[in-house]
């Protein structure tokens, strides 16, 4: 005969699995109001970027029926350089110091910066917070990096922003080159003359260290960040054939940095030119051949050509062109050789003599311009298949096959091109 504790028992029992079943719907029903609440940010952030860009093309329209000049109303200099210099404008970093530690960067304002207890830095990353407020960009905050500060600020700290080019729809409206070696004038003026030689309009500006240079290549439109990383990447190989000794060292990276935009995050920066202070120093300014300053940065800006979809998309046609006269390499070997021919010894013995985990480094410069070269976005499927099969990895997007192909490139360099001491 069945005790009563014993029906208990049985009950409880049958309860059990019902309890986790109730849990895990818990459990995902929290999860889905996370999401939620990440997607209503995401359309809330669209929408103020759709009609940032309504509002602000209606007011650059309007003022900039003129040149701008170093005589020109502040509102006049103001749309011209946001006119320029347009990213992300739901957001944008500005530059701290510490006085404390020295350490200094660049991190999205926010308007809860420090408010405690809806502020948990450092424990807890901005691109984590779920308390994050972040303050858009507007003229106001435009003229105080061209002014140095912030007037309403007490303690009257420099005031310095950046922007992230790459858009939330994962095009750019510009993209610049990073020049920040010893011969950063040399190669960054090479870099220029390339440019010239296709027709691509391109300025240089001296960075705020003065020890380097930003190359800016302005655009009519938004542009797709794959795209304009390949016309990037496209100037700098065909640079580096007219110098050899120009290496992969030579610059540091492009902007945007990415194809596409990092989950939860913003992609690269970099810091916006004509900040008061660096000005002071002739730095942070755009400079003639000879890397002296032009006299009038607004009139230089307003003179500034900027390239359509079409010339872009032509420029880099130009590129896959290249690889097309020779028809694209159907096999790894041959894609490897095809490289090794076409590069300049520097470039072969900069390569070989990389650490593996280099490698990554080429991926968005290198990797960028043969991927085009070699067709494998546009239906190579011979050279996909022979990554995939010479990998053992079956699902290949040609990203990854392009990593692939630096490995074994790099790998065929290291017996061939490595320098040797002979005794």
């Amino acid at each position: 005969m069945t005790s009563e504790s014993d029906i208990l028992e049985d009950i409880l029992k049958n309860q059990k699995p019902i309890d986790a079943q109730i849990q895990f719907a818990e459990q995902e029903l929290a999860a889905l109001d996370k999401k939620r609440k990440k997607l209503q940010e995401r359309i809330k952030q669209l929408k103020w970027q759709k009609q940032s860009i309504a509002d602000e093309q209606l007011s650059f329209d309007r003022l900039l029926v003129a040149n701008v000049t170093n005589e020109s109303t502040q509102e006049h200099k103001i749309a011209l350089f946001r006119s320029l210099f347009r990213g992300r404008e739901d957001v944008f970093p500005r530059r701290f110091e510490s006085k404390r530690s020295g350490k200094s960067g660049y991190q999205p304002a926010c308007r809860n910066e420090w408010i405690r207890p809806i502020c948990q830095k450092p424990k807890i990353k901005c691109g984590e917070c779920e308390n994050r407020d972040f303050m858009p960009l507007s003229n106001d905050v435009i003229r105080n990096h061209l002014i140095g500060i912030d007037p309403t600020d007490r303690y009257q700290r420099e005031f310095v922003i950046g922007v992230y080019p790459m858009l939330l729809d994962e095009t750019c409206r510009f993209m610049a080159v990073d020049f920040d070696k010893e011969e950063w004038k040399e190669n960054s003026k090479a870099y220029l003359e390339t440019c010239e030689t296709f027709n691509v309009s391109a300025v240089l500006e001296r960075s705020r260290s003065g020890n380097g240079g930003h190359i800016w290549i302005f655009f009519s439109e938004p542009i797709p960040a794959k795209l304009a990383r390949q016309l990037g990447a496209f100037m700098l190989i065909n640079t580096m054939e007219t110098r050899p000794e120009m290496g992969f060292n030579s610059y540091d990276r492009f902007f945007p940095s990415q194809d596409t935009l990092p989950r939860g995050g913003f992609g690269s920066l970099i810091a916006l030119p004509l900040q008061a202070k660096t000005r002071g120093k002739d730095n942070s300014l755009f400079v003639d051949e000879y890397f002296s300053p032009y006299s009038d940065q607004w009139r230089f800006l307003s003179a500034v050509r900027r390239m359509h979809f079409a010339e872009v998309q032509s420029v880099v046609d130009q590129a896959a062109y290249r690889g097309g006269v020779l028809g694209v390499p159907k096999t790894v070997d041959e894609a490897v050789k095809r490289l090794i021919a076409n590069m300049p010894l520097k470039f072969k013995v900069d390569l070989s003599k990389m650490d593996e985990g280099e490698l990554i480094n080429l991926h968005f410069t290198f990797g960028a311009f043969f991927r085009n070269q070699f067709g494998l976005w546009s239906g190579n499927e011979d050279l996909l298949n022979d990554c995939r099969q010479m990998s053992g990895i079956t699902f290949m997007n040609p990203d990854d096959a392009a990593a692939f192909i630096i490995e074994k490139l790099w790998k065929r360099l290291r017996k061939t091109h490595q320098l040797r001491v002979v005794k």
